[in-house]
């Protein structure tokens, strides 16, 4: 799926869940729909809120959505993509350096077997963008990072290529309904 479109489902599932038990009194904060490429603003100081998350190529193919219901979005996702280090060498001094030979190596899934080459690439150089959606209260986070994850399965039929569940159901016992 595209972050694009992503972004603006998020926005429009968060906006009629009231419409569904005004109790819930579910509020966005914010919205951010192309933050980066990720090389050059991870210094950058994002959310302080909780919300719901979503990585994606320079293309703008999705391939992670996640939320941040315990803790800020952005160390969340900074959580994710273990600040730039040089590749190979985890104890390397990154702080005022990006560029050749710099990239995000220890992002835990990008050396899964089957993980697309130009995905692989974009997290390499730092070359993705993050998007978000900063809600209130902080566990409506999980109610949209469930609903992203569910559509993404209903149109693509599969999730977003990290994704290894969708909320906290296994996927590989689910089957894309079509």
């Amino acid at each position: 799926m595209h972050a694009t479109e992503l972004a603006d489902r998020a926005e429009a599932f968060l906006a009629g869940l009231n419409g569904f038990d005004g109790r819930l009194q579910a509020r966005q904060i914010s919205v951010e729909r192309r933050f980066g490429p990720f090389r050059d603003k991870f210094r950058t100081v994002g959310p302080t809120a909780a919300g719901t998350y979503w990585m994606f190529r320079p293309d703008g193919e999705v391939f992670y959505i996640g939320k941040a219901v315990y803790c800020e979005l952005w160390a969340r996702i900074c959580s994710h993509t273990k600040a730039p280090r040089w590749h190979g060498d985890p104890t390397a001094d990154y702080r005022g350096t990006t560029g050749e030979g710099w990239g995000f190596p220890d992002y835990r899934k990008v050396n899964r077997e089957g993980v697309d080459p130009v995905t692989r690439q974009a997290i390499l150089a730092g070359d993705f963008y993050a998007g978000w959606i900063a809600v209130e209260p902080p566990m409506v986070g999980a109610v949209v990072e469930t609903y992203l994850q569910a559509l993404c399965f209903a149109v693509d039929g599969r999730l977003p290529e990290f994704c290894d569940r969708q909320g906290w159901a296994d996927m590989a016992d689910i089957e894309p309904s079509r």
